[in-house]
């Protein structure tokens, strides 16, 4: 309450609190524009009334990708959002971390380094949707993904080059350049130490380097004192044979320059509040004290847990009594999921064969891979297409030459190898 104003004062308050709001979403940036307006000219009647949202955020919509991105590349990141947008929550830290690193200018580069199935990604979409909401930066998001088939070096420089050429007001000149990879490192090198004409600002977001599968993205890309108007994050998952140190190494940036970013496990009140985004029927169940220890127990805090437990949930194949029975991990899970499936199946042996083939496999199967791979299994085309939808929770793509048949998380695929 901010003491008595007059319907006219109101009448001003209302149209800035309403324009800020649509131009940012941002409820407190909202009110301290409205604010603004009326502290000047208290009146004597009329009370107003100031909201406050816990995350300041009144409405979001998801990252819109660069309009110039080549067809195929934008389509996949467009699909990706709508998967990594459905189940998140309880990251408010993080993204007050990465809020906090963007607006500095002494680290021009951040990192993520964390195990598989931790969140990055989707932390990073929210992110630079909020980013993105919020203005003030043209934000390029380019994922190396072999489920989405953004992993080659053809695609992922394809788009980074296509992406800094709109910035640069040189897309249609970049139609006119050869687009071999090869020659495509100098020039998205040059777009990158290249400042812009204005005081426009760039944000580079590249998620998933370590998916680049026969190529890489090397330091002969980064600039070694980038300008002031550049921020670039990047993120790897955590394997036996790389460090930190090493992806610095690889990518040209230095320590002081660089800031480290972590991500930590979610907590209970993270699951309470994932649970009353989804809404309906599962919003009930975010009070529900029990319930959510047992998720908070199972998952050990870990994401992509959370999220399977969530899914199962939603669409009944689990249940909250089955939740007690569960040991901790995502192998407790998958291994449930697989028992009950070979109570109601009569193909567990090819769906047992179906995920062993693509946990082995370093991109996505066709139909044809698989059935020459394993002909007993699958001699008839139908069996597979059977066994590939029973397994839907796991398995994403339709086994075509254009999608194949993949994990739909790479933690998945340590799990079955």
């Amino acid at each position: 309450m901010l003491g008595n104003v007059s319907m006219d004062t109101v009448a001003q308050l209302t149209p800035t609190l309403f324009r800020k709001l649509r131009d940012t979403g941002q409820v407190d940036l909202a009110m301290a524009a409205a604010r603004t307006a009326i502290l000047h000219q208290p009146d004597w009647w009329m009370p107003a009334l100031f909201l406050r949202v816990r995350s300041g955020q009144l409405f979001t919509q998801p990252y819109i990708p660069e309009p110039n991105l080549p067809g195929p590349f934008r389509g996949a990141v467009i699909r990706m959002v709508e998967d990594y947008e459905a189940i998140f929550g309880g990251r408010d830290h993080e993204l007050a971390m990465l809020d906090s690193w963007l607006d500095q200018a002494t680290r021009p580069y951040a990192f993520f380094h964390a195990p598989t199935g931790c969140g990055k990604t989707a932390l990073l979409i929210h992110w630079v949707a909020r980013v993105q909401q919020r203005g003030g930066w043209t934000v390029v998001f380019v994922p190396v993904s072999l489920r989405y088939q953004t992993a080659t070096a053809e695609s992922v420089l394809g788009a980074l080059a296509t992406a800094l050429a709109a910035f640069h007001g040189e897309r249609e000149q970049l139609t006119t350049y050869n687009t071999s990879p090869d020659q495509l490192r100098p020039l998205i090198a040059d777009y990158l130490r290249r400042p812009p004409d204005d005081d426009r600002r760039l944000l580079v977001v590249l998620d998933g380097l370590d998916e680049a599968v026969g190529w890489h993205i090397g330091r002969e890309l980064f600039p070694r004192e980038p300008g002031p108007h550049l921020h670039i994050v990047a993120s790897a998952r955590q394997q036996a044979h790389i460090t930190r140190a090493d992806w610095y190494e690889q990518l040209g940036w230095q320590a002081g320059q660089t800031t480290d970013l972590e991500i930590a496990g979610l907590r209970r009140e993270a699951v309470s509040d994932i649970l009353r985004r989804i809404a309906n029927p599962l919003d009930s169940l975010a009070t529900n004290v029990d319930l959510l220890s047992e998720i908070a127990r199972i998952s050990a805090g870990h994401p992509l847990t959370i999220r399977y437990l969530v899914e199962g949930l939603k669409d009944g194949t689990l249940t909250p009594g089955n939740l007690v029975g569960l040991t901790e991990g995502l192998e407790a899970y998958v291994r449930f999921w697989l028992d009950e499936l070979e109570q109601h199946s009569n193909q567990a042996d090819a769906i047992h064969v179906l995920l062993s083939l693509c946990a082995v496999a370093l991109g996505p199967l066709t139909s044809n891979d698989i059935r020459r791979l394993a002909t007993k299994e699958f001699r008839r085309r139908d069996r597979l297409n059977q066994a590939a939808k029973q397994v839907g929770r796991f398995i994403i793509g339709d086994g075509s030459e254009d999608s194949g048949y993949i994990f739909s998380h790479p933690r998945l695929r340590e799990i079955f190898i």
